[in-house]
């Protein structure tokens, strides 16, 4: 009876390891199925990696398109800096001016402000008047540091009185104008003329020497 139940244990043993067997091979490889033999193509497991890179129209495209940008943009900013530079020259010649006020009521006696645009670059002297025309007794300094050689006269819409190459600005002892209004304009040096459409201007517009500042239209003569 042992030996028979022991049989029987042993052969339901084996029919199980049959049954499990197959099973256990479909869980390691489930794409077996799909494939017989269990023969797998690697490049349908792996995706293959992209190349990468530009190709030469691509490039050049691009560089049509940075050069249209520069092109457009190039102007805009040539004129935004060329604006900074003649804000900072009005600002000095408008500081200039006030010296030379300033100094002849102080002195209490007539005090003169001088510029001139001299081999490419604008100077100025303030200093008191001693009978000589021309500014003859001026002390010439560049006009704005570095930015001398950068800002020209506008001759054709500068009313100050010139003599000789100098433009002159006197004010009496009370600082008042000494019988003559004008202004003095600037515009962007080795610029053309069809595109120098920017100025900047200081007037004397009182004879009480009150000044004022204008720009672009509003310094044509």
């Amino acid at each position: 009876m042992k030996s028979l139940h022991r049989q029987h244990l042993f052969q339901s043993f084996l029919r199980g390891q049959k049954l499990q067997q197959p099973l256990r091979q479909e869980r390691r490889s489930p794409l077996n199925r799909s494939h017989p033999g269990g023969v797998i193509d690697p490049r349908e497991v792996v995706p293959q990696a992209s190349q990468g890179g530009f190709t030469i129209l691509e490039l050049l495209v691009v560089m049509i398109i940075v050069g249209l940008l520069a092109a457009m943009a190039g102007p805009s900013w040539s004129r935004f800096v060329n604006g900074q530079r003649l804000g900072t020259m009005q600002d000095e010649v408008l500081r200039t001016l006030r010296k030379a006020q300033s100094e002849g009521r102080q002195q209490r006696r007539i005090w003169e402000a001088c510029f001139r645009d001299r081999d490419g670059r604008l100077e100025y002297s303030t200093h008191p008047f001693g009978g000589v025309t021309g500014c003859g007794n001026a002390r010439w300094r560049p006009l704005g540091a570095e930015l001398d050689a950068r800002v020209a006269i506008d001759t054709r819409n500068s009313t100050l009185l010139r003599q000789d190459e100098a433009y002159r600005m006197q004010f009496q002892p009370n600082g008042w104008s000494n019988g003559r209004l004008g202004r003095l304009t600037l515009v962007a040096r080795d610029v053309p003329a069809q595109e120098n459409s920017d100025r900047r201007c200081v007037f004397v517009s009182t004879l009480l020497g009150a000044f004022r500042i204008d720009r672009d239209r509003g310094c044509l003569r």
